[in-house]
């Protein structure tokens, strides 16, 4: 959050003034008594919640307006010889209430109070500095790489001074060898060629393979000729002498002869029929007069006793 635009009107000897800020920090310089501390008083005065002196406004003027545009929020303090106002308006145009409370959640008290500032001892000072600024993750991630590279330096210093015993004072200097680019370059045709040729031996082989088994069948198919060639002649043989009409004649009349005898077994089989009903009736007859013939003689026993 930074001050996008400031307004100073009748504050001491301050008149008018517009400042717009291009960057997060600005020069502020001229002569002693001019002003420059009149423009970090009137940030105090319009966002701080400190007391007010009573001869801030400009002589023969009523009042003292302050404005200051922080964006997202816009502040006004106007400061008359009696009284003094606020009020800070959001950027959609909402008013807020308890403008001097909300000011003091939002910025804090300390960050723009600069008398404050002043009587701050040196260490105080940057530590406010650098909490304002927003640099002090940056220099605690400097002060963390520091000690990175300082336990970096011990660990390389360590390990040097174990290397030194392997290194000899006076070796034999030894030539770096020869590119070998173009051999790889070789190696790497011969590799194509060689597997080009297992391919075109493979297909080779799957071509004498196919041709060998084309020649089976070719051999299948003679001998399957050679049987129908035979059966062949042997259907010529009996057709000699074939004569359509004479064997349509014949086969009517075997036509005939078969439908006359299934009329004869058709009546063979009433017959069976009816002589089997006739068979069971003689049998029940039979058994009937068994059965009567008994019960007679029973009862002639009964008419005995």
């Amino acid at each position: 959050m930074r001050i996008l635009r400031l307004k100073i009107e009748n504050l001491r000897k301050i008149e008018a003034l517009e400042i717009e800020p291009s960057s997060n920090i600005i020069k502020v310089e001229g002569k002693n008594r001019q002003g420059k501390t009149t423009i970090l008083d009137g940030i105090m005065f319009a966002l701080g919640g400190s007391v007010i002196p009573e001869d801030v406004v400009k002589r023969d003027k009523e009042k003292s307006v302050i404005e200051v545009n922080l964006g997202d929020y816009k502040i006004k303090k106007v400061i008359t010889k009696t009284n003094k106002f606020l009020t800070v308006e959001t950027k959609e145009g909402h008013i807020i209430k308890s403008p001097q409370t909300f000011l003091n959640s939002l910025v804090g008290r300390i960050a723009f109070d600069p008398m404050s500032f002043m009587r701050m001892t040196d260490q105080e000072q940057a530590t406010v500095l650098k909490r304002v600024l927003g640099i002090q993750d940056k220099i605690d991630e400097y002060k963390k790489n520091e000690s990175d590279l300082i336990d970096e330096r011990r660990l390389l210093f360590r390990e040097i001074e174990k290397l030194k015993p392997f290194i000899p004072a006076n070796i034999e200097k030894v030539e770096e060898p020869k590119d070998v680019t173009d051999l790889i370059c070789e190696v790497n045709v011969l590799v194509d060629k060689k597997s080009k040729k297992q391919d075109d031996l493979s297909n080779k082989i799957m071509l004498l393979k196919g041709l060998e088994e084309k020649k089976e069948l070719i051999r299948v198919m003679e001998k399957k000729l050679t049987f129908l060639k035979i059966d062949t002649e042997a259907i010529i043989s009996r057709l000699k002498g074939f004569r359509e009409e004479e064997d349509k004649i014949a086969i009517e009349f075997i036509e005939t002869s078969i439908n006359e005898k299934r009329s004869r077994m058709d009546k063979r089989a009433e017959d069976l029929n009816r002589y089997e009903k006739y068979q069971g009736y003689l049998q029940n007859k039979k058994e009937y007069e068994t059965k009567f013939s008994n019960r007679e003689k029973v009862n002639k026993k009964i008419d005995g006793i």
